[in-house]
């Protein structure tokens, strides 16, 4: 018998159709479109607000949610008694361990545990052939730009498997956005080789050039090299699956630095 299953966050539903279980899902969020097939399914909530009657007609027999940001959905559900499953992730080993949760949970223990061993390997491989380069540039992801936010715990893992460091070291441990905004002078200090822009929700279409005009901006290493790179922060942000192919992209870009080549 199957279990229904809603997803109201993005990496959730591509955890679960990796996982083969797309055919136990009943209901996405309005952002989910990864694989393409989710993209016919009913949407019960945006990132932060349930849609109570699409709920409804979903019949969950379970929600998953993901991150503190869905705090009011969770609370939403709570009072509707559904029965729900909260993922904090914050660091790569967090996810592999969600994954590990939801394999656990849906009888896909064997899938999981496969799935994991797998992107095990890839950022084995990504950091074997990273220990090669001779430097390692300093790497600022920016989450959003105003305010400025550093990338989550697990973004500044992959900078470093792919032969980057962190700008902001310290600040790993942090999942609210809050506690990883900085002030956009500070980033000066850091002065960033290769920053990455990786903004929630708009697919790489973020223009570059907006660096320039921020002040003191046009003197950071990346911006006078032109290593300013527009990311999709689908391979980013979501913590799942295709990590792997956002830090391949890191990879290339730190390969390139290497290289000398814009």
């Amino acid at each position: 018998m199957r279990c229904r299953i809603v997803s109201t966050s993005p990496d959730v539903t591509e955890i679960l159709c990796a996982l083969n279980l797309f055919e136990d899902l009943a209901g996405v969020s309005r952002f989910c479109d990864w694989p393409p097939e989710v993209k016919i399914l009913p949407v019960v909530s945006d990132f932060l607000k349930l849609d109570a009657q699409a709920l409804e007609e979903a019949r969950p027999d379970v929600v998953i949610c993901s991150t503190a940001v869905q705090k009011e959905i969770v609370r939403d559900l709570t009072e509707r008694h559904v029965r729900t499953v909260v993922l904090h992730p914050h660091s790569l080993q967090s996810i592999f361990d969600n994954i590990r949760l939801l394999g656990d949970l849906f009888g896909r223990t064997f899938e999981a545990g496969d799935l994991v061993s797998r992107m095990k390997r890839e950022f084995f491989l990504i950091r074997e052939e990273a220990s090669r380069f001779e430097k390692n540039p300093r790497v600022f992801c920016e989450e959003w730009g105003d305010p400025l936010i550093v990338g989550i715990g697990w973004i500044q893992e992959m900078s470093e498997a792919a032969g980057g460091r962190p700008t902001h070291p310290e600040l790993f441990p942090e999942v609210g956005s809050e506690r990883r905004t900085i002030p956009a002078a500070a980033l000066r200090e850091r002065n960033p080789e290769i920053i990455l822009l990786s903004w929630c929700g708009m697919g790489g279409r973020v223009n570059s050039r907006i660096l320039e005009a921020r002040e003191g901006w046009k003197e950071i290493e990346a911006v006078k090299s032109g290593r300013v790179y527009p990311v999709n922060d689908t391979l980013f942000v979501r913590p799942g699956p295709r990590l792997i192919e956002g830090t391949r992209q890191i990879l290339n870009y730190v390969r390139d630095f290497q290289n000398g080549r814009d």
